[in-house]
């Protein structure tokens, strides 16, 4: 039988060069003056080293990868149409498990009695710098369905209107939800009576458990009372609807989980710190996955054929979860993966992932090919040191912005991501600043510790902040529209400052930024420049502000290319954290996955191309959709 090839995708085309006489007549006029860029530059950052070593082959490589996955390849036919034939199945389950648990359904906060609904944790509590603000809970059967059920499960909302999926706490950048969750938990009270392996279903909220564990891994190894969650992803149920794009989408989608697990613990009382010490290795034995070998998907730009390999999981990281108020504590990460390798080696792993297609398979090679040399280049930190006594404290206004009785059960499942604005809305003031001291790591003004990553979620991380912002604001009460940059790493300024284009001006005044890094760089209305490069998407338009969150290539100190993929994860993280307080403060957060990476470059820095664009987030209010 013949092969049926899709019929050509209708995605946006890229922009393409027009003459002067034309230009008015193609394009709206923007009352900003911008550089024309130049046509003759090549896509590579010119600082990328030409000598043909091993690492800066990788580097010219990521580089490449970053700058050419854009909307070029929907103009010329190569990515695939979102057609129903190729559409993955919507859950994935392990068939023949040691045994299935049905976690009971968690009571929502509107059916809690008043008593009970006082010892909820309060969304403003989260961002407190005293660990024991919020009462913790015992890992128990309840607590750890509480838990799942508020980070990773099924959420309410109206399904995708592309994919047809349910939506998930978990946001989904392309629809598809990737991400794959496995626990790994001592003795849990009311459950097991012995340290198991299971996969979280977000189907029917329950846990497949593939493994018994020994004992002895949790009690040497971790903390007391910790719990390990395990990440992975399936690139392929991103590919069949973006190609070479679904890289992307799949890591925001791990970031958005992480902050979704670390949310869900706040609330519970638990701390969560990301195990990056470990390699791929360590992860595929401590999750029992088949190794992922990608050799047979790098020949040809494409194929489809039925390849059930590209079902298998990625083993992407692993988040640790303790008790908040734990005292300080070391993990030495060699002692730790030769543990893995010891106890989790010759583990009889139970049940297997059930298919997700129906036969047919889309390959993108390059996307398996820059995943297989990341891996090649992996580094690896020495410890995890925890130190709850250096947490800071976020600022807040909750006296102003009204959430102050708001949880964080009621944030984390609430509806978000709206497709509808309202163009006429203008945003306090005391709101949007908000927003910005949330989006600080370290949640406070002070230069010396604007990239400390000591404020909530991104302590998760065991590293610097990576990636900075600039905003597009369209509609904020009291401050001028325009570019602005809020700088997150205070190392990352001058070099900010030598990449972007020589027509910023880089205005600072404690007048409008509050003590804020907070950096005005252009005045002028951009809704229709931002709305260009988010494929013209209405929210980018409506918005009251829209966040560009890019890294600036060579701009942190001692950065490697293995940490590409944690880029796209600070991202999630960020992405998520403006949806809650969005949501918090009755407005919507749209995060904006597809865009033209080149108008960006051409927005920010026409000239050297150092800076990546890795995600759009528009916050704006929400209107009804017109019957």
């Amino acid at each position: 039988m013949a092969k049926v090839r899709p019929p050509t995708p209708t995605y946006p085309p890229e922009e393409q060069p027009v003459s002067e006489e034309n230009r008015a007549t193609v394009t709206k006029k923007v009352p900003v003056n911008l550089p024309e860029s130049n046509p003759e530059r090549r896509d590579i950052p010119p600082d990328l080293p030409k000598v043909p070593r091993l690492i800066d082959s990788l580097r010219w490589h990521i580089a490449r990868f970053h700058n050419n996955w854009s909307a070029a390849a929907a103009a010329a036919g190569e990515l695939p149409l979102a057609d129903s034939r190729y559409r993955p199945k919507e859950f994935l389950h392990y068939l023949n498990p040691i045994s299935v648990y049905r976690l009971p359904p968690p009571t929502t906060f509107r059916e809690l009695p008043p008593r009970c609904r006082r010892r909820e944790a309060l969304y403003s509590f989260v961002f407190s710098s005293n660990p024991r603000s919020i009462r913790r809970a015992p890992l128990s059967r309840e607590s750890l369905s509480q838990f799942l059920y508020d980070s990773l499960a099924v959420a309410e909302g109206e399904r995708d209107g592309a994919t047809g999926f349910l939506p998930r706490v978990n946001h989904s950048s392309g629809g598809s939800h990737p991400t794959v969750a496995h626990v790994f938990a001592p003795p849990v009270l009311d459950l097991l009576e012995e340290p198991f392996a299971a996969h979280y279903s977000p189907e029917g909220h329950a846990l497949e458990v593939r493994a018994l564990l020994d004992w002895d891994f949790f009690c040497k190894e971790l903390p007391p009372k910790a719990m390990i969650v395990g990440i992975s992803t399936i690139y392929w149920r991103e590919v069949w609807r973006h190609g070479d794009r679904a890289f992307r989408y799949c890591h925001l989608d791990v970031g958005q989980a992480i902050a979704a697990v670390a949310f869900a613990a706040a609330a519970l009382g638990w701390g969560v710190s990301l195990l990056d010490g470990l390699s791929r290795l360590d992860l595929e034995t401590l999750m029992g996955l088949r190794p992922f070998r990608t050799s047979g998907c790098f020949r040809g730009r494409e194929r489809r054929d039925n390849f059930p390999s590209v079902e298998l999981q990625n083993p992407v990281c692993a988040v640790l979860i303790f008790p908040a108020a734990a005292p300080k504590f070391r993990i030495i990460y060699r002692s730790l993966s030769d543990a893995i390798s010891r106890y989790f080696g010759s583990v009889a792993w139970a049940g297997e992932p059930s298919p997700l297609a129906g036969g047919v398979h889309i390959i993108y090679h390059e996307i398996y090919r820059t995943s297989a040399a990341i891996e090649r280049f992996w580094t690896c930190n020495q410890e995890l040191l925890i130190e709850p006594n250096r947490l800071l404290q976020s600022r807040s206004f909750p006296e102003l912005l009204g959430y102050e009785n708001l949880t964080v059960r009621e944030a984390c499942r609430s509806p978000r991501s709206r497709l509808l604005m309202d163009p006429g809305h203008e945003l306090d003031p005391e709101a949007f600043y908000q927003f910005l001291y949330h989006c600080l790591p370290s949640g406070h003004p002070e230069a010396s510790l604007w990239q400390k990553r000591w404020s909530f979620p991104f302590r998760v991380f065991r590293w610097n902040s990576r990636i900075e912002v600039f905003i597009a604001v369209n509609r904020v009460k009291k401050l001028a529209r325009g570019l602005y940059c809020l700088v997150r790493n205070a190392e990352n300024l001058q070099s900010l400052k030598r990449t972007c284009s020589p027509f910023f001006r880089w205005e600072h005044s404690r007048e409008w930024s509050r003590d804020l890094p907070l950096y005005r760089l252009l005045l002028g209305d951009l809704e229709e420049k931002i709305a260009e490069i988010a494929f013209d998407q209405p929210v980018a338009m409506n918005s009251c502000f829209t966040m560009m969150m890019v890294r600036v290539c060579g701009g942190v100190p001692g950065s490697v290319p293995s940490n590409y993929p944690q880029l796209f994860w600070e991202a999630g993280v960020l992405c998520y954290l403006l949806s809650l307080d969005a949501y918090a403060m009755g407005l919507t957060a749209s995060g904006i996955g597809s865009f033209f990476d080149k108008q960006a470059r051409r927005l920010l820095d026409p000239g050297s191309g150092l800076i990546q664009t890795l995600c759009l987030c528009a916050v704006g209010k929400p209107r009804t959709r017109p019957e």
